[in-house]
């Protein structure tokens, strides 16, 4: 009777072991994808807005005497684009050496360092998760080029990490299934919710 209790459990281990091995890399694939074409389009939104009309004028005169009006307009843009895209906490433009030009949306609190950092943007990027002022942020950045093709400031996009979690669950998933992204560092940044 124990023998045979025995190698019930052990087919029952085995057979739910091939069950999770066979669907595990399918899982975590489909995942993945999600997590990229998320990260691909939040990458696209920022370059949009940056190539607006509104955003290459305004930001270019931001040191001129129209500066006023330009801060306004792009205040109102920048406020429109935050209401219709949730996946943003904030909008914000830095000028070359990192100083903060108009900021709209959820306020963090960047170490001067980080902002020079993230004003040096070359081209459209999504940052790595990272912890700052005691909370998780991300950054997608791009340059903001002027008529001429020049770079007069760069727009960054705190993305909502909210999103970010919910790519991570897994309906087919059992319940004790966690998907986490993790830091070069090795510290877990992420964990579905």
């Amino acid at each position: 009777s124990l023998a045979v209790s025995w190698l019930s459990t052990q087919s029952i281990e085995s057979f739910l072991r091939e069950k999770m091995d066979g669907n595990f890399p399918g899982l975590l694939n489909a995942t993945s994808q999600r997590i990229e074409l998320y990260y691909a389009q939040r990458q696209l939104d920022v370059e949009t807005f940056a190539r607006s009309t509104v955003v290459t004028t305004s930001s270019a005169r931001l040191s001129s005497p129209a500066a006023e009006a330009s801060r306004t307009e792009l205040q109102a843009y920048l406020s429109y684009v935050l209401e219709h895209f949730p996946q943003y906490e904030a909008l914000f433009l830095l000028d070359p050496n990192g100083r903060s030009r108009l900021w709209v949306g959820a306020e963090v609190e960047f170490p001067a360092q980080r902002l020079v950092q993230a004003a040096r943007v070359t081209e459209p990027r999504v940052d790595e998760i990272e912890w700052i002022g005691g909370r998780r942020v991300q950054l997608a950045s791009v340059p903001v080029l002027d008529a001429r093709e020049r770079r007069v400031a760069s727009l960054h996009a705190l993305v909502e990490i909210g999103g970010v979690e919910s790519l991570l669950q897994v309906e087919a998933a059992a319940k004790n299934l966690e998907i986490s992204i993790v830091g070069r560092d090795g510290a877990t940044l992420v964990t579905a919710p």
